[in-house]
């Protein structure tokens, strides 16, 4: 399964579990003012409010 890598505004990128059409989903449809959630591939939480992501790509 494809997995998604997103870049905050932080400039590093985050590799999750989540697939790039549940990102693009759930990105897609979340204020920017809200914090999304995600989880790491050694099974933590990440959080990011909407507004500080940039960038997602698949990988």
């Amino acid at each position: 399964m494809l997995k998604t890598r997103i870049y905050p505004v932080t400039g590093f990128h985050v590799d999750v579990q989540e697939s790039y059409d549940y990102v693009l989903d759930l990105l897609a449809r979340t204020p920017p003012e809200f914090w999304v959630h995600f989880t790491l591939e050694n099974g933590n939480r990440v959080s990011f409010q909407r507004s500080l992501i940039v960038y997602f790509t698949k990988y």
